[in-house]
């Protein structure tokens, strides 16, 4: 069957992850450990075992799974294991401002392989219909496909609207193919952690895991994904 569409994830698959987080992390950590009074000598410890650190991302890791709660309640424990008396659920609302303040200001939005949008545009030329499901906000989305250069690129942005199951779930693939009319079998997910391969096996759609460390791409194959590549720019030699 002809692949008629191919829905990306964001985070990690379109945006290099320690480029963007690290960064990121890094601060939101020092006005978090500032806030509660704790030294943020440890602040890198703590990043590095959320699974990211300035040379590569492991997506075992609470934040490129996505998991929210994982992070900010493991955040919080941290910040209460270095002496601090701060309510645990003060601490979790002021991490969870504090990503976010720091986001626009400090991540970089650089793309995980050369020339992405030629890349893209040969998928569009074979016909093929390019989509994003994120877990993201939609504005945030939009702006970041545009620092990318692909923006118009897009036929369609799916962001979570806060109320719907998140993936994994397969509501947002079940929606987007129902919509469409694109059966299973003509729509390929594209994706960098656990959670996207789930979601592609949860939906029966085919999974295609991207990760530039060996160990993340064995991850993924582990998992189910149906093949690992180190990038997206090898996706057009594969796509019928």
């Amino acid at each position: 069957m002809k692949t008629k569409a191919i829905v990306f994830d964001k985070d990690g698959t379109l945006i290099d992850y320690s480029a963007f987080w690290y960064p990121v992390s890094k601060n939101a950590m020092q006005l978090i450990y500032g806030r509660f009074g704790v030294s943020a000598d440890s602040a890198d410890e703590m990043i590095a075992y959320m699974g990211v650190t300035p040379e590569r991302t492991d997506i075992r890791g609470s934040l490129p799974r996505g998991d929210h709660t994982e992070i900010f309640t493991s955040i919080a424990k941290k910040v209460i294991s270095l002496g601090s008396d701060a309510d645990f659920m003060d601490i979790v609302k002021y991490a969870i401002w504090a990503f976010g303040e720091v986001s626009k200001p400090f991540g970089e939005v650089k793309p995980t392989c050369v020339n992405m949008r030629k890349v893209i545009s040969s998928l569009k030329e074979k016909g093929i219909f390019i989509a994003l499901i994120t877990s993201d906000e939609i504005v945030g989305a939009r702006i970041s496909l545009d620092k990318l250069g692909v923006l118009d690129l897009f036929d369609e942005i799916i962001a979570h609207d806060g109320h719907s199951p998140a993936k994994p779930h397969p509501h947002y693939m079940d929606d987007f193919r129902a919509r469409h009319g694109f059966s299973k079998d003509e729509v390929i997910m594209v994706g960098d952690t656990e959670t996207d391969v789930l979601f592609a096996k949860n939906s029966g759609v085919f999974g295609i895991g991207v990760g530039k460390e060996e160990s993340n791409r064995d991850y993924l194959a582990s998992l189910g994904a149906d093949i690992t590549l180190p990038d997206i720019s090898f996706i057009p030699e594969i796509v019928k």
